[in-house]
């Protein structure tokens, strides 16, 4: 394969890619925030794009009463279906007494046609009234499902973490949620920083329990999902699932240690209204799953998911589920299962591992991932490895490597030394030819 790779940002701050979705859906542009290390999302206050062949970078967002304690924004994506973004941000009203916090966040969409014209995704209401399709805390991560319409997220609850406070029972650890189209939700109190009207409908779609018990298949958190497939996957039957999500799911071992195994969530074709009604939970309990949700473990894994932070991954055809963990040798590779269930299989084999989150090529032939400060690509079929970039000196590779919707560019994140002395996070293309 062909690779030609080029610098494609260079002007003195961060141009941080989120974990995946970041071209829009033509790939002439890349979304990003202006954080120069991953931790600084509260003090992060602009989301910008930038054209793919010009370079040329263009302000999204910009983030109104920014300070030190928030609100910040970051982790932007692209609908695939449309020039549309969404990113998160903290509650507008974050100061020294209630900074930006995982609980304090909201999802945003920003359309290419209205730059800095924000619309709030997903309702808040931590008081009463609870609205069902409210939540009462933060999301994040977001990702677009492959029609563009419906978006998953993980969640902290912040009604709950307050409480927990005084009463550790009532503790709710991180969960998986989706907001849905159709539904908008008007919470009824007045709209402020803390309570306020979402377009899309929110619920819950991993069960979690606190108190999970040891060596059993409940789970205490829920993280770090994909959506299942293009078209969701084959059934063992042969029918076809249209809707899932895959998340890692936290549990406790035979000897009470923390895990991560693979689970997935089954989704209905559509919501019918009156159950989404029943969803709305309480002041001491947390937004109520769908009964129409199925939930189950997929894998039985001796080291579990592990190694760096990373999501799960998808191919298009949805008959593969990829996750990473530690081969024999505590080396940590990128495995694969079905989501029909059994053995999972080690697709790759490199000496140094891999270092942080991957993606899958949208027609599924090839892994890209970073190892040993480069890029490489890993063919699925084959499990044969090619090194894509051949970086040795002091310019650090971070974070994801992002396919095109076409399959033919990779973006990555690398810190280069700017003529001012500094580092700053730059996006680099790679550009591939198959021929």
């Amino acid at each position: 394969m062909l690779i030609h790779e080029r610098q494609l940002t260079s002007s003195p701050k961060g141009h941080c890619l989120h974990n995946t979705q970041v071209f829009c859906d033509d790939d002439t542009l890349i979304v990003y925030d202006t954080r120069n290390d991953d931790a600084q999302i509260q003090t992060t206050g602009s989301v910008e794009m930038v054209n793919v062949q010009t370079g040329e970078e263009t302000l999204v967002y910009q983030v109104p009463y920014q300070t030190k304690y928030g609100p910040g924004a970051g982790a932007a994506s692209f609908s695939p279906k449309h020039k549309s973004i969404i990113f998160l941000r903290g509650l507008l009203n974050c100061n020294q007494q209630q900074p930006y916090a995982f609980n304090r966040r909201t999802g945003i969409k920003v359309d290419v046609s209205r730059l800095n014209a924000a619309e709030n995704l997903d309702a808040r209401n931590i008081a009463e009234p609870l609205v069902p399709g409210a939540l009462r805390g933060g999301t994040h991560a977001h990702q677009w499902s492959a029609n563009g319409r419906w978006i998953s997220y993980t969640y902290n609850d912040y009604l709950l973490d307050e409480l927990s406070n005084q009463q550790p029972d009532l503790k709710f650890n991180r969960s998986v949620g989706i907001m849905i189209p159709d539904y908008p939700v008007k919470v009824t109190l007045p709209n402020d920083s803390e309570n306020f009207s979402g377009s899309m409908f929110s619920v819950l779609i991993s069960e979690i329990n606190a108190n999970a018990q040891p060596n059993t298949d409940e789970i205490f958190a829920a993280v770090d999902e994909c959506w299942i497939g293009n078209n969701g996957y084959k059934t063992i039957n042969g029918n076809r699932q249209h809707k899932a999500i895959a998340f890692q799911g936290c549990l406790y071992d035979k000897s009470g240690n923390e895990k991560k195994e693979v689970y997935i969530a089954d989704l209905p074709e559509q919501f019918s209204h009156d159950e989404l009604l029943q969803t709305a939970g309480s002041l001491t309990s947390p937004p109520l799953v769908p009964q129409s949700v199925n939930q189950r473990r997929l894998t039985y894994t001796q080291h579990g998911v592990c190694g760096p932070r990373h999501w799960l991954r998808s191919n298009a055809e949805g008959t593969l589920i990829a996750f990473l963990s530690h081969d024999d040798n505590k080396v940590v590779q990128v495995f694969g299962v079905s989501p029909q269930g059994g053995q999972p299989h080690q697709f790759s084999k490199l000496q140094a591992g891999v270092s942080g989150p991957f993606n899958i090529s949208p027609d599924g032939k090839h892994i890209a991932c970073l190892s040993d400060n480069n890029v490489w690509l890993i063919n699925i079929k084959t499990g044969q490895a090619e090194q894509a970039t051949f970086h040795y000196a002091d310019d650090k590779a971070v974070g994801s490597v992002i396919w095109s919707n076409k399959g033919d560019l990779l973006a990555y994140n690398r810190y280069t030394k700017h003529s001012n002395g500094n580092a700053y996070l730059q996006i680099f293309i790679l550009e591939l030819n198959n021929q």
